[in-house]
């Protein structure tokens, strides 16, 4: 995995570093009689701030590892994200979005176009939530938006809406959504009930169209 690589290089690094800078004391030992004492002063004082930015990169690693490569958005893989705001907050807004014939804008269009929309649709429902709310790519043309704010559904799908006509004008091609909402704790309790109750009113609402 992407990551996994990554990681290995961030370890590599480091060691290196520690080895490099290992090094450079058994010299100065050697050669210039610096007391062994203040050399492992340097070391240390060498090591550290390396230390700090190799595991600041990691814990960065780490972070994007958890997200989809494409979109930028969390994968299905950390629903536990989500999951634990239930339960935590007084009240959950769960945003079901399915993009209406996906298919048939990769197959017209092609599939850099697709992931273009794709990007897009991302990119409106990342700047469209605050900071400790959670948007997903739920798999394939699905995405899955989870706040935990006073702001009335309809008036976040609206606000989605309007920024989904934004999205068509730029790519040139009618981009259209359907949509599924359900609230904690009045339709249910649980992370995957939530969703499940979420799901059948996005087909609900994908075939009144």
């Amino acid at each position: 995995m992407h990551e996994t690589r990554i990681i290995k290089k961030i370890f590599t690094v480091l060691v290196f570093t520690v080895l490099a800078c290992r090094a450079m004391v058994l010299v100065l030992e050697e050669y210039l009689y610096i007391s062994q004492y203040i050399t492992t002063f340097m070391l240390v004082a060498l090591c550290l701030p390396v230390s700090y930015f190799i595991g600041g990169k990691f814990c960065n690693v780490l972070e994007d590892s958890k997200k989809d490569e494409l979109t930028g958005l969390y994968t299905r893989k950390h629903t536990d994200l989500v999951s634990n705001m239930v339960g935590t907050s007084k009240k959950m807004i769960i945003f079901l979005i399915d993009i209406d014939n996906f298919k048939k804008i990769n197959d017209i269009h092609g599939h850099n176009t697709g992931d273009e929309v794709l990007k897009s649709v991302s990119n409106v429902l990342q700047k469209s939530i605050r900071k400790n709310d959670f948007a997903m790519r739920w798999g394939g043309d699905e995405f899955i938006v989870a706040y935990n704010s006073d702001l009335e559904p309809e008036v976040f799908s609206e606000r989605i809406n309007a920024k989904m006509d934004d999205v068509s004008k730029m790519l040139g091609i009618p981009i259209v959504i359907s949509k599924g909402i359900s609230s904690y704790p009045k339709d249910a309790t649980t992370f995957d009930e939530l969703v499940a109750i979420a799901y059948k009113r996005m087909y609900a609402n994908k075939k009144s169209k």
